[in-house]
């Protein structure tokens, strides 16, 4: 970066909370892409602290891989949007 070829620099992620967190710590970053979705909030901590740095964060998968909503359950069915129904 210090030579001007590269303007920004950010990570992406599928990785465990703590790798995450380690690598948001480096300072090297200035955004991350990673899974959050309500349903399964693991990875807040490490969004709670890339915004406390000011980084990006991008969310990724928030209602596919990353929940495994896109399996089909008969015996429950996923709200992912207002007023909607994911089954």
């Amino acid at each position: 970066m210090a030579e001007g070829l590269v303007g920004h620099l950010g990570f992406s992620t599928h990785g465990p909370l703590e790798v995450i967190e380690e690598t948001i710590n480096t300072d090297e970053f200035e955004s991350v892409n990673l899974h959050y979705y309500y349903v399964n909030p693991r990875n807040l901590p490490a969004v709670q602290l890339a915004r406390s740095k000011d980084m990006g964060v991008f969310i990724i998968s928030r209602r596919t891989k990353a929940g495994n909503c896109s399996i089909r359950r008969r015996s429950w069915s996923i709200s992912v949007l207002p007023g909607r129904r994911y089954r």
